[in-house]
């Protein structure tokens, strides 16, 4: 009984707070143009890391949510496109380790892209860097740049709660419908091109 105390305290005390909160892509401290909008939201509750990511460019808005075993295991999200795909989130070294599965379009069809991103965060705690990596069909590596974030909030917590209330009750909001909806158009157009 001891040791299974222990064991706890020390994997929640493998969790990192400087971690949690609300960040927002600095475009002027990550130098990858045109880079769209980009919201990261962290927070913790119960041995699980919630993580969710909005990216926003002129006409869509893309989110991405994913609750992940603070000690690394495997689990998976449901992602925007309906497929459930893998997720792993570990802190190591002061780092956040962040690795999943993505399904996007490379080259005219849909690849299953694997995702690495090493999070860390300033001595002051006001940014947070991605290193980010993706490989699909021996393609990929490395980004050159790390894209930089500012911490705007202290607790993402407070809009993990509202998504678990929207979901119970069976609303969604009005951004997710429209984003679920083009991303619906967008598959059945590429299985059902246009006639000319």
């Amino acid at each position: 009984m001891i040791l299974g105390f222990l064991f706890l305290c020390y994997h929640l005390g493998a969790q990192d707070n400087r971690f949690m909160g609300r960040w927002v892509l600095n475009h002027d401290k990550t130098k990858i143009p045109n880079i769209p909008d980009n919201t990261i939201e962290i927070s913790q509750a119960g041995g699980v890391i919630h993580y969710r990511q909005t990216v926003k460019d002129s006409q869509n808005e893309w989110l991405t949510q994913m609750d992940l075993a603070a000690d690394g295991k495997e689990g998976s999200y449901t992602h925007r496109l309906g497929d459930k795909l893998k997720c792993s989130g570990v802190f190591r070294d002061g780092k956040f380790m962040l690795a999943y599965q993505s399904k996007q379009m490379r080259s005219g069809k849909w690849v299953i892209l694997e995702m690495k991103d090493e999070l860390s965060v300033s001595a002051d705690g006001k940014t947070l860097s991605i290193a980010h990596e993706e490989h699909w069909d021996g393609k990929g590596g490395k980004w050159p740049q790390p894209m930089v974030f500012d911490k705007q909030s202290e607790d993402a917590g407070k809009v993990q709660d509202k998504k678990k209330s929207d979901e119970s009750s069976g609303l969604y909001s009005k951004p997710q419908l429209i984003e679920d909806c083009r991303q619906l158009l967008s598959y059945l157009g590429n299985i059902h091109p246009a006639r000319s």
